[in-house]
């Protein structure tokens, strides 16, 4: 590995005014940046608790329509979700993307089986108290 020998680098007393004034105007542009994000976290960090909760009220109504939705509905919405997520994966989306889309599908798919199950059970009590 070569090196430059100490005399021919040039010291920073040796640059000029032009120079001096660039690394100024750099040093400002990157406290104004850091500025910016400071602001732009500190208002995301107090709008959190609002977000929270319409979050929650948005997936406890998603939770509500799924529960009280016919079997055909739920049928073709995890169906559709599924389809979705895959089309998602094979293009080639980050796989946060496809979770996402997955998640529907597996609530719809899950209430689905937890209604053929009850149905499953109360056939067989039937069958054995008879």
């Amino acid at each position: 590995m070569a090196t430059t020998p100490e005399a021919m680098r040039p010291a920073l007393d040796d640059a000029d005014d032009l120079t001096r004034g660039r690394i100024a105007l750099a040093g400002d542009a990157i406290s104004g940046v850091a500025d910016s994000a400071a602001m732009a976290a500190g208002d995301a960090l107090s709008r959190l608790p609002a977000i929270a909760d319409t979050t929650r009220s948005a997936l406890d109504e998603a939770n509500r329509r799924i529960h009280t939705g016919s079997d055909e509905i739920l049928i073709v919405g995890s169906a559709l979700s599924f389809g979705f997520a895959m089309g998602l994966w094979f293009g080639g989306a980050p796989r946060l993307a496809v979770a996402g889309a997955l998640l529907p599908a597996a609530s719809m798919g899950l209430t689905i089986l937890e209604r053929a199950n009850r149905g499953w059970l109360e056939r067989s009590g039937r069958a054995q108290s008879g």
